[in-house]
């Protein structure tokens, strides 16, 4: 059970609803940006080609922990505290380069390189436009040598589930007792007994969950497991009715129904590989379970979905109620909007400017060993906490959520038109015929960065941050590092440099706003105030946290960068240093993504250990859609 925060947020009324409540969107990839060009060894000597160094200064505009160790507290709670080295806090360079190469990649637009590839998954079906999803239940009538499956739907569409286990196999067909006996009752169950709205239920061994024994619905704040399913039938000893109507699973139908349960029995990389309480069940026999309870014959309860109520394709169909669905395309079927590679440029000597600036590495053994990997041209030292800027504190966050918001699927575009609305994002792709082509990543996500957070109570909270920096009434937490850079091309060395402080090279010391405003502002030397951009780093990211302004070291009042030359008559190596080249940010999806927000989006909120606000939504949008 759910339950909701309503002292926070409010419960969204749509999936659309929910989206716009987001603390995160997407920055659009376009493959077309991609671009190439020859590898450029380290040890090349060329006058056209730099090395050096670039100091730079990072300032924390909220609260800041980039996790180093973690310690389990008991109950499904965990302190993280960051590295700390003669006191003072540490920020790995590893963190630094997967921030500053991560935003690059998303400014040059190129398409997602890495991503978990979950292929079969469960959501709610959503009708095309101008349909509806009709849900029922019913019996396999007949299954036929080609697996195609019939199957007669109850015409009742009122049921009940208990934690009792019924047999009305062994039941005699006169031996009812209603809910007022103590005796547990073996054929109906009287579900209301109440005078005229008295219901009775013919009852079904169901199968509870996943793996059919109820393991992860135990494991939930209150329980919810399940042994009998019934159909609400005219009175004590009567038979369901069956609809005239025959449904029918085709062979692909239930060759995806099989791929499905073949995903939940994978250990390694299937459905149990993100699940928060992995460790409080046994896998070997949840697996055990699946594939002892997962075969179908003629006389099982199912459930199944259409399009619209006249039409008899099944298009969606399970043992367990509320698994029933799935979806499944393949990570690779976005290749418009997902790369990982492209081993033909790799082996050609070409890269793309990601992978020439930040280095890579691959498995892929279609590529010579010797072109599996390749050093950075761009290094980071770890930034160092100076000491007496900011404050430090303790402070709980919620779980951040399940499954990994990496998975594809959370990925996936909405299409919001005037005359069609497509709906599938962040829930899922649909196996329907309807989607012949494939849907359209989003982007790269970034969460919304925010000015002040509101931490949780300690009784909600299930991560505890130590160490936290935050800023004080008149100073921002400070930290300095610096950038090493080896034979960059001038167009790549821009590029680093823009990735760094965004274009905006101001130091944020007085964070000042009119409180009426929507976003953070800052000036410099008397001009017009501008959006403050910055990255975002560490954890809590989803409720604003980690907000992080790079500022390049000055002077005359221009961002600079020192540079070394090798003197070839004297050997000697000599440093100078150049202005910064300029760049601008444009305006859009990315630019307003790195904005500070005096008051960004939030998830909705939900008390409980393992359910999301992903999970609710999906859920009240299958009620809603109930006929």
């Amino acid at each position: 059970m759910n339950y909701w925060n309503r002292n926070n947020h409010e419960r969204p009324t749509s999936i659309k609803d929910a989206i716009q409540k987001l603390p995160y969107g997407f920055a659009p990839v376009d493959k077309d940006k991609l671009n190439y060009d020859n590898m450029v060894p380290l040890d090349k000597d060329d006058e056209s080609l730099i090395t050096g160094h670039i100091n730079c200064e990072m300032y924390a505009l909220n609260e800041l922990c980039v996790g180093n160790t973690h310690k389990d507290l008991g109950h499904d709670k965990v302190e993280i505290a960051p590295l700390t080295v003669d006191g003072k806090v540490v920020i790995p360079s590893s963190t630094l380069k997967g921030c500053f190469a991560n935003f690059l990649a998303a400014y040059l637009q190129y398409p997602i390189s890495r991503m978990n590839n979950r292929q079969y998954g469960f959501r709610p079906n959503n009708a095309p436009s101008g349909k509806s999803v009709a849900n029922y239940a019913g019996i396999i009538e007949s299954i036929a040598e080609d697996n195609s499956i019939t199957v007669k739907r109850f015409k009742e569409r009122y049921y009940a589930f208990t934690k009792y286990k019924y047999s009305p196999a062994k039941a005699s067909r006169h031996n009812y007792r209603d809910t007022n006996h103590n005796d547990r009752p073996l054929y109906k169950y009287q579900i209301r007994n109440d005078g005229d709205k008295s219901a009775y239920f013919y009852f079904y061994d169901y199968h509870d969950g996943l793996d059919g024994a109820g393991t992860l619905g135990k494991l939930t704040e209150r329980p919810a497991s399940h042994q009998s399913f019934g159909v609400r039938v005219s009175g004590p000893g009567a038979e369901p009715e069956y609809a005239n109507e025959r449904y029918i699973i085709s062979p692909d139908c239930y060759d995806a129904y099989l791929r499905t349960v073949q995903y939940i029995k994978d250990e390694k990389d299937g459905h149990l590989q993100d699940h928060p309480q992995k460790k409080n069940f046994n896998c070997a026999d949840f697996i055990k379970n699946v594939k002892q309870n997962s075969n179908l014959k003629e006389g099982d309860l199912i459930f199944f979905e259409v399009l619209t109520k006249d039409e008899t394709k099944v298009i969606t169909f399970g043992k367990h109620y509320r698994y029933r669905w799935a979806f499944s395309r393949s990570l690779h079927d976005f290749d418009q909007d997902y790369q990982a590679e492209n081993a033909e440029s790799i082996k050609g000597g070409l890269l793309n400017r990601i992978e020439e600036m930040f280095g890579y590495s691959s498995e892929n053994k279609d590529i010579p060993y010797k072109q599996r990997a390749k050093s950075a041209k761009v290094h980071f030292s770890c930034a160092v906490h100076e000491s007496g800027t900011g404050k430090s504190k303790d402070m709980w966050l919620p779980r951040a959520g399940s499954p990994k918001p990496s998975s594809y699927e959370f990925y996936l575009k909405e299409n919001f038109t005037a005359d069609k609305h497509v709906l599938l994002s962040t829930f899922g792709d649909p196996a329907r015929e309807d989607h012949k082509v494939a849907p359209r990543l989003s982007g790269r996500k970034f969460y919304y960065r925010k000015r002040t957070i509101s931490p949780a109570l300690e009784s909600d909270g299930m991560i505890k941050l130590v160490n936290v920096l935050s800023p004080s009434s008149s100073v921002l937490p400070k930290f300095t590092f610096h950038v090493y850079y080896e034979n960059l091309r001038p167009i790549e060395l821009k590029l680093l440099c823009f990735a760094l402080n965004l274009g905006q090279n101001i130091e944020p010391s007085v964070l000042n706003m009119d409180p009426t405003g929507v976003e953070v502002t800052v000036s410099k030397d008397g001009q017009k105030p501008e959006p403050l951009l910055c990255h975002q780093i560490g954890y809590g990211k989803n409720h604003g946290m980690g907000a992080v302004k790079v500022v390049i070291e000055e002077k005359d009042g221009k961002a600079i960068v020192h540079r070394f030359k090798l003197n070839h008559e004297t050997g000697r190596l000599l440093e100078f240093h150049r202005s910064c080249t300029p760049r601008n940010f444009e305006k859009g999806a990315l630019y307003d993504l790195c904005k500070l927000y005096r008051d960004p989006k939030h998830y909705p909120s939900f008390k409980g250990d393992i359910f999301t606000w992903h999970t609710t939504t999906k859920n009240s949008d299958l009620k809603k859609r109930k006929n």
